[in-house]
């Protein structure tokens, strides 16, 4: 048989309660510039070279650009990568990865266009160190086969900008 109870203590109303998550936003950007670019043609796929490493949010990091491309399946392409030194693990990097004609104008005279502002940009988000993976990037920036074609007008820059 049923106790008895008491029919107030059925339709009690909680209170409301609130939470709130924090996150943190740092942006920083940092360029790399190329000299002699056409040098660089011709090392061989998976052969990089790095920018010096720099820091944003506590954290240390590095591009690394793979003239050649970073494996055989991406032969023809040109890669970057941002490489994640250290700092907090499971840290959360949006960044987008530019490729800037230092002579602009005169690119813009020889293929008789305005165009203004980077020759392609690409934007990307990755969480590093919650799988072992360090480095994030694109295998496919960028054809050889426009890099080339620019070479003879001027120096390179690579911008990774919003971290």
């Amino acid at each position: 048989m049923a106790g008895n109870s008491s029919s107030s203590s059925l339709n009690q109303v909680l209170p409301a309660t609130t939470s709130t998550c924090l996150t943190q936003s740092i942006t920083g950007t940092h360029n790399f510039v190329i000299t002699n670019f056409s040098l660089l043609d011709g090392r061989g796929i998976g052969q990089y070279v790095s920018s010096s490493s720099f820091s944003v949010g506590g954290c240390h990091w590095r591009l690394h650009f793979y003239p050649d491309g970073e494996n055989s399946d991406d032969a023809g392409y040109a890669s970057i990568f941002l490489n994640f030194l250290d700092g907090p693990e499971d840290t959360c990097a949006k960044f987008s990865i530019s490729l800037f004609d230092k002579v602009d104008q005169a690119l813009r005279r020889r293929r008789k266009k305005k165009r203004k502002g980077s020759i392609v940009s690409r934007d990307l988000a990755y969480t590093f160190g919650h799988d072992g993976r360090q480095d994030w990037g694109i295998t496919r920036f960028i054809e050889k086969s426009l890099l080339q074609e620019l070479l003879p007008l001027s120096n390179a820059a690579l911008q990774s900008d919003a971290f």
